[in-house]
């Protein structure tokens, strides 16, 4: 049977950060839909590509400060305005693509050097985050499936393939819209997902960071 742990848990997010140290992988709520867990290494992604049953695409790295990610993040773009825009999104529901820094490790990186960056809004997913450095995550659905809501969503394929299952209390909290997915690089921002962050509060962030939103 699945070990099932609660966010809030005394010593909950020390028994899931061993898990994940352990190499296994974790299903949890999050701000968003329920995810896949991992570390941020090559033998996480690897867990990741069989739980999901897919190869060759990179994972959301889940950070727990601004500093984490703008050190990901390749110093051609400017990190003074990125700062202003992570600060008046995150933590939040948006993930940023970003161009990747020259040492950022490669298991981070797409095919085109870009990175996918997010810090969540999430107390549980920030300290397992900075316990571990950064994390891989995912919606915790097989490729081309629906992403689940609540643990009864989950599918037995990827049930079999973690350690544990991470809940809030209470356990039938109301699910959100995927995470928006908004690519900041070429000193513009494009929306590539319509997600759970609203996008007046998006136009907002980038006026106040002076960069472009194209519509």
């Amino acid at each position: 049977m699945i070990r099932t742990i609660y966010w809030d848990d005394s010593g909950g997010i020390e028994r899931i950060a061993e898990l994940l140290r352990q190499g296994m992988l974790v299903v949890c709520s999050t701000d968003t839909i329920f995810g896949l867990l991992a570390p941020a290494s090559a033998a996480g992604r690897d867990a990741l590509d069989r739980a999901k049953g897919r190869a060759d695409q990179p994972y959301l790295v889940l950070v727990s400060s601004k500093k984490e990610a703008l050190d990901l993040i390749d110093a051609s773009q400017n990190h003074g305005r990125l700062s202003v825009l992570f600060d008046a999104c995150w933590p939040g529901q948006v993930t940023f693509i970003c161009q990747a820094a020259s040492d950022a490790p490669r298991d981070m990186k797409a095919a085109d050097d870009s990175i996918a960056i997010r810090m969540p809004a999430h107390d549980g997913l920030q300290k397992l985050a900075a316990s571990l450095g950064s994390l891989f995550s995912t919606s915790a659905n097989p490729s081309g499936e629906p992403a689940p809501c609540s643990p009864q969503e989950l599918d037995p394929q990827v049930t079999a393939q973690v350690a544990a299952v991470v809940i809030d209390r209470p356990a039938d909290k109301a699910c959100q819209s995927p995470s928006t997915i908004v690519d900041c690089r070429d000193n513009a921002l494009r929306i590539v997902r319509e997600g759970s962050f609203p996008s007046e509060r998006l136009r907002h962030a980038a006026q106040a960071a002076g960069i472009p939103l194209k519509e």
